[in-house]
């Protein structure tokens, strides 16, 4: 098993644990909060739960795939291949989720201004959440852009030797863990949020 499918893995058990959360909150919530906590349109858990999803799948890349890829990889061309391969998987995935997350807060925004209820708070979640695209933009896209260079002058020739491969790949990863606060961060405000009985 390569280092992207335990990430692949990791992703799955994220979804199996929202599902079985589906199921088990109704059944240890008091009926009068059950409504509220059902992952339905009418209930701030349905930002939540995606919004968790996306932190641990984040978390993932930073905690499981690059360690491994640092761990098990020997030669630096390889290296900048594999980090430049789950770099596309995620780009195809995180903005997506980052932007559908904000989405599902802002409908929730609209609705509890409608009923004339708290909002404030799940507007931060949702401004929190997506503050990764600009921390991204500013931090990140530097080393991103060291690291995409030598993989594609990697490919005619051995550019840098690993010890300097696996110093990048480290030092990515640092900052990938930091860009995963914020979704994680706006998960743990919409939750707070919740359970305060802001809804």
């Amino acid at each position: 098993m390569d280092c992207l499918e335990v990430t692949c893995n990791k992703i799955g058990l994220r979804s199996l644990w929202r599902e079985t959360l589906s199921i088990l909150v109704p059944r240890l919530l008091p009926s009068s909060q059950v409504p509220f906590f059902l992952v339905s349109s009418q209930g701030s858990f349905a930002s939540f739960a995606p919004a968790d999803d996306f932190a641990g799948a984040m978390m993932s890349v930073s905690l499981i795939a690059v360690p491994v890829m640092l761990d098990t990889t020997k030669e630096s061309p390889q290296l900048y291949h594999q980090w430049a391969q789950m770099y596309h998987l995620g780009f195809q995935l995180f903005p997506g989720m980052a932007v559908t997350t904000l989405v599902l807060y802002g409908y929730i925004v609209m609705k509890k201004r409608a009923a004339k209820r708290p909002w404030a708070i799940f507007a931060v979640a949702g401004a929190v959440t997506v503050a990764m695209l600009p921390f991204t933009w500013i931090f990140m896209a530097p080393t991103n852009n060291v690291l995409f260079d030598l993989e594609a002058k990697s490919k005619s020739a051995v550019v840098t030797g690993i010890v300097e491969a696996q110093s990048l790949l480290r030092k990515w990863r640092l900052l990938h863990i930091a860009r995963s606060i914020f979704p994680l961060a706006g998960a743990v405000i919409g939750l707070s949020a919740t359970l305060s009985g802001r809804h």
